[in-house]
């Protein structure tokens, strides 16, 4: 009996021994080993919809903020002026699709090789990003990209596992790289006529060409005895609006421009009576430039008229057509004696402009009228820095517009 109390005792301070083999082998195994590969930010892609503040924090920069209000994204840093949300959207799907894939040091002395270091420690160069939605937040620091192929390294803020996620994954740093940069884009080929005052000089008066020659449009008091350029000198003017960016924007409240800034003024009258004006201070350099949108409906119903007449004309042709491949008389309808005919031509429906013109030329003034105000609303309040391509276009003087004198 003793024996076998003894030999129980024996297996018994076995397993003891063994289960603290076991746990001291476990305390001793790196810690990568215990991690799981997995989403970068769990949950972050269902919960996409209802993200509604970003923040960007970079180690060598200022904060950003940006937040949604309604279906619109903002920046607060910059007055809440509309966010570029083509690139957050790009940013957030990145975020939300990406995965760990190969655990990285735990070593917090190492973060700097990675370059996921606490973006307020001393040399980081990461960017951390916040993301919030309802409820829920993520966190993340975007370190450099895998040198050796596809990837970038991250790190959760206060997790010490550092991780190599499966894509390149990058954050805007600069306040102006988060703004809608695409103020108005206008073809020139609605401008009917620009009228533009330099800060020096005389006036410049460019119309619409109307077809008569290679440029669309021409300059119209040219000086007595003088040549334009050439036949396309008027068209850069004329396109300014057309894709027009921006490369920064303040408040118009209480901003001013420097007391030696050259001033330009213009209007560009469109076809459909909206009209633009621009103030632009400053020249080809460095200018900032302000807006304002107004529509001149008189223009606009009659611009609406002449579309309907062209409208009603189309249709009158293209019944005349319909009846004559039916073999019918093209103006009245009637069969032609001796032709084949059908038994009914088949007709084209008549458009707005012609079953009830009232309601077709106050859908299109509606129009016109609902155009301006958006366009307005974009640009009410603010001033824009614009790129010196653009301004180098409009604040040129009449002799830039012209042949040197013989």
């Amino acid at each position: 009996m003793i024996k076998q109390k003894h030999l129980l005792g024996l297996a018994a301070a076995a397993v003891v021994l063994l289960l603290l083999a076991v746990a001291l082998s476990e305390s001793r195994r790196p810690a990568q080993e215990a991690v799981i590969e997995g989403p970068l930010l769990a949950g972050l892609e269902q919960a996409l919809n209802s993200v509604e503040r970003v923040e960007v924090l970079a180690a060598d920069g200022e904060p950003i903020t940006l937040l949604r209000e309604g279906d619109r994204w903002q920046v607060r840093e910059q007055h809440g002026y509309a966010a570029n949300f083509g690139t957050l959207r790009e940013l957030l799907l990145n975020l939300a699709q990406a995965r760990r894939i190969e655990p990285r040091t735990a070593n917090p002395g190492s973060y700097a090789l990675l370059g996921v270091q606490d973006i307020d420690a001393e040399g980081a160069t990461g960017v951390e990003l916040r993301i919030q939605a309802d409820s829920s937040d993520w966190r993340v620091i975007l370190g450099q990209n895998n040198p050796r192929g596809v990837g970038t390294f991250v790190r959760v803020p206060g997790e010490a596992q550092s991780w190599l996620a499966d894509r390149n994954l990058a954050a805007e740093r600069s306040l102006q790289g988060w703004l809608q940069r695409e103020l108005l884009d206008i073809a020139a080929n609605r401008v009917a006529s620009v009228v533009v005052q330099p800060a020096e000089g005389d006036e410049v008066r460019i119309e619409a060409a109307g077809g008569e020659g290679p440029g669309d449009f021409r300059l119209v008091n040219l000086p007595q005895g003088r040549e334009a350029a050439s036949e396309f000198v008027a068209d850069a003017t004329a396109g300014f609006l057309s894709g027009l960016r921006i490369d920064d924007v303040a408040l118009a409240e209480g901003w001013s421009p420097a007391e030696d800034a050259p001033r330009t003024q213009a209007r560009f009258e469109l076809r459909e009576g909206l009209n633009v004006d621009v103030e632009v201070f400053g020249n080809a350099n460095q200018a900032w430039g302000r807006f304002a949108v107004s529509l001149d409906e008189e223009v606009a119903t009659r611009r609406a008229e002449g579309e309907q007449a062209r409208e009603a004309m189309a249709h009158e042709n293209a019944v005349r057509r319909a009846r004559e491949a039916a073999g019918l008389d093209a103006d009245s309808g009637e069969p032609i004696e001796g032709a084949e005919s059908a038994l009914a031509a088949e007709l084209p429906a008549p458009p707005l402009a012609v079953t009830d013109p009232e309601a077709d030329r106050m859908a299109r003034v509606i129009a016109a009228r609902e155009e301006a105000e958006r366009l307005q609303q974009a640009v009410d309040g603010w001033v824009f820095q614009l790129p010196a391509f653009k301004v180098g276009n409009l604040v040129r003087s009449m002799d830039a517009y012209l042949k040197p004198q013989g």
